[in-house]
C-alpha cells in the first residue's frame, strides 16, 4: 500500500507523462490532462466489437491504399505531455510507432462505452480528441445499440442505430460501417452473445454530453446534480468519476460489515448511524468533493440532512474493484484525511488484506483476512472479525 503511494505525491490534474511512465508495468491506469484514472480490462464483447472495425480498416487499408486507416486495438497512444489514453481502437496513419505504445494524433477514434467509462469517454476524452485535432470520434452503446458519431471537422454531432450504414469521414477514402454486420460478427466470434448478459457493460437512454458541454477539468457538487439518476458518478477534487455496479464479491462483503455494524451500535445502545453507498458525503464544505463511500458511519446526527451528509464521517470503509484501485488509495484516502474522517478502512478482496489509517493518532497497520480489527472512532467501540467474514465469501473462490 505504502509502495504505491510513492507514485503519486502530485495533486490530480499535475501528473505528467514522465510520471506515468515511472510507474510500475502491472498497474492498469491513463492519464487524461495530468489526472491519473484507473484502467479496467477490455470485456470480451468490447474486445469482439473492436475487432470488427479493425478488420473492416485494414480491408479498406489494403484495398484503396488508403493508410489514413490503419488501425490499433488496445494501444497506449501518447497525445501530449500530460495525456496517455488507450483508446478501445485508433487510427493513425502518421504516428510514431515504439515497442511500448503510439505517438501522434489519430485520424478516427472508437470507444466503446461501460460503466466504468461512461464519463471518461464521453466528457473528458471527448474535450482532449477535439482538442488535439482528432477528426472523428465514435462511442458505441452495445446494451443500446447507439453510436455517438462526432465529426470534429465538420462540427456535427448525431446518433445513429444498429440498423443503419454509416460512413467515417475522417479517412482520405470513404470507408462505410454497417452495424447490423457488425452485430453478426460478434455473434458468431461469441456463440451465444448477449449485450445485456455483461455486467461491465452499460447502456444509456440520453448521451450524458448535453449536461457538460463546457470545456473545463474542474466541476463542483452543482455540476454533478444535473446528471440523470440513470448516471452515477461521484466528485474528488472537482473531478468526476463513474460509479461502477459493484460486484457480488464486493456486496457480500458490505453486507457482512453493515449488518455486525449496525447489530452492535443497537445492542450497545450507541448514538453512531451506519450508512452504504449510493449516498453523497460533502466533505466539510468543500464543494469539489462530493464521495460515495461503500460504508461509512456518523456520529454527529447533525451532519445528517435528508438526501446526503453534510460533513465528514468519523469512520469510512472502502471496497477495492479493479475500476477504484487508484481513486480508493490516493485520491480518497488523501481527501478523507485532510476532511476531518478519523478512520479509515480499505478492504482488498483480492489479496485478502484490510489496510486500516487512523488518522487521529497519525497510524497505519495492515491486516489479513485471519486477523480482527477494532472500529476505535465509535461512541462504543466494535470490533469485527475478518475471518468471520471471509467464510462469508469463500464460496464465490
Amino acid at each position: 500500500m505504502k509502495e504505491l503511494l510513492k507514485y503519486f505525491t502530485k495533486n490530480q490534474g499535475e501528473y505528467t507523462v514522465q510520471d506515468y511512465f515511472n510507474l510500475p508495468p502491472d498497474l492498469s491506469v491513463e492519464l487524461v490532462d495530468g489526472f491519473m484514472l484507473d484502467r479496467v480490462p477490455m470485456p470480451k464483447e468490447h474486445l469482439r466489437c473492436a475487432e470488427y472495425f479493425s478488420s473492416i480498416f485494414s480491408a479498406h487499408e489494403r484495398e484503396l491504399k488508403d493508410y489514413t486507416s490503419s488501425p490499433f486495438i488496445g494501444c497506449e497512444l501518447h497525445l501530449d505531455d500530460k495525456t496517455v489514453v488507450t483508446p478501445d481502437l485508433f487510427c493513425c496513419g502518421k504516428c510514431t510507432i515504439h515497442d511500448t505504445h503510439t505517438v501522434g494524433v489519430p485520424t478516427f477514434v472508437l470507444e466503446i462505452l461501460s460503466q466504468e467509462t461512461i464519463v471518461r469517454d464521453s466528457l473528458y476524452k471527448l474535450h482532449k480528441y477535439r482538442e488535439v485535432g482528432v477528426k472523428e470520434y465514435w462511442m458505441i452503446d452495445l446494451a443500446n445499440e447507439r453510436i455517438y458519431i462526432h465529426n470534429f471537422i465538420a462540427g456535427i454531432y448525431i446518433i445513429k442505430g444498429f440498423d443503419e450504414i454509416h460512413t467515417i469521414k475522417a479517412f482520405d477514402k470513404q470507408c462505410d460501417v454497417d452495424f447490423y454486420e457488425m452485430l453478426e460478427y460478434m455473434k458468431q466470434r461469441g456463440k451465444s452473445f448477449n449485450p445485456y448478459s455483461d455486467l461491465n457493460l452499460y447502456g444509456f437512454k440520453e448521451s450524458a454530453i448535453p449536461y457538460f458541454a463546457q470545456n473545463t477539468r474542474r466541476y463542483n457538487s452543482d455540476d454533478c446534480d444535473v446528471f440523470p439518476d440513470v448516471i452515477k458518478v461521484e466528485l474528488m477534487n472537482g473531478f468526476i468519476y463513474d460509479l461502477a455496479s459493484p460486484s457480488t464479491l464486493h456486496q457480500i462483503i458490505l453486507g457482512y460489515l453493515l449488518f455486525e455494524i449496525n447489530m452492535y451500535i443497537k445492542a450497545h445502545k450507541g448514538k453512531c448511524v451506519p450508512f452504504f453507498a449510493p449516498l453523497s458525503v460533502r466533505l466539510n464544505g468543500d464543494n469539489e468533493n462530493k464521495p460515495e463511500p461503500d460504508l461509512f458511519v456518523v456520529c454527529n446526527k447533525d451532519k445528517i440532512k435528508k438526501n446526503y451528509i453534510d460533513g465528514a464521517p468519523d469512520f469510512v470503509v472502502e471496497i477495492l474493484s479493479p475500476s477504484s484501485i487508484i481513486k480508493d488509495q490516493v485520491d480518497k484516502l488523501n481527501n478523507y484525511r485532510n476532511h476531518g474522517v478519523r478512520l479509515y478502512w480499505i478492504i482488498d478482496p483480492f489479496k485478502e488484506r484490510v489496510h486500516i489509517w487512523n488518522f487521529e493518532k497519525d497510524t497505519y497497520e495492515s491486516k489479513t483476512f485471519e486477523d480482527s480489527a477494532e472500529i476505535s472512532v465509535l461512541d462504543i467501540p466494535c470490533t469485527i472479525d475478518f475471518k468471520e467474514m471471509a467464510k462469508e465469501i469463500s464460496f464465490l473462490k
